[in-house]
């Protein structure tokens, strides 16, 4: 599989990477997640103009080409370790993960976690808030205590507003979380990502 980690571009390359189109042997309900666009909407404008499903399947996973300050929060690229995210396709869930050291902000991804990039859980609050399984089936209670979201736009707020954005989930998804990932590198340096 290419892409898994994404790395920031160098200055005159192309900044959108294919995270493939294959299936990666996921355990998870392979129709559902594909419902995924094949291509990164990364470069199109901020993630204030995107559909539901771009940001739930691109948000952050991908590393910011700007060399210039900007709006990081509503930027669709990812700035830091803790802004990244692992494309949803590579079959992970939204159940957080028992091992992952939040706290240990400079430790490399495999230190954070035993089973690094291949682990079945979600990796921080954005894998888990922007999962297919779980973006936008919430409410904002910001919205309600506060009027309005101070997260910029609706779409990239992982809670629903009202009727016109709330999703429904027909079925819980299944996914194994006693094993690792087939076919993804623990640590994206054995694969020659990082």
């Amino acid at each position: 599989m290419t892409g898994v980690l994404a790395m920031p571009p160098i200055d005159g390359q192309d900044c959108c990477r294919d995270f493939g189109e294959e299936s990666t042997g996921s355990t998870a309900d392979s129709d559902y997640l594909a419902t995924a666009c094949c291509q990164s909407p990364a470069g199109h404008g901020d993630a204030n103009t995107w559909d539901m499903d771009a940001v739930m399947f691109w948000f952050k996973t991908e590393w910011c080409p700007h060399r210039s300050r900007h709006e990081w929060q509503s930027c669709p690229y990812a700035h830091t370790y803790q802004d990244f995210r692992r494309q949803p396709l590579l079959g992970y869930g939204s159940q957080p993960c028992p091992c992952w050291a939040k706290e240990n902000r400079m430790a490399s991804y495999v230190d954070r976690c035993c089973w690094g990039f291949a682990c079945p859980h979600a990796h921080g609050s954005k894998e888990q808030l922007y999962h297919p399984s779980y973006y936008k089936t919430h409410p904002c209670t910001d919205t309600h205590t506060l009027g309005e979201c101070p997260r910029g736009g609706a779409e990239i707020c992982a809670f629903y507003h009202g009727p016109h954005d709330r999703r429904y989930i027909d079925a819980e998804i299944a996914f194994h979380y006693d094993r690792p990932l087939p076919g993804v590198f623990a640590d994206p340096d054995e694969a020659g990502l990082a």
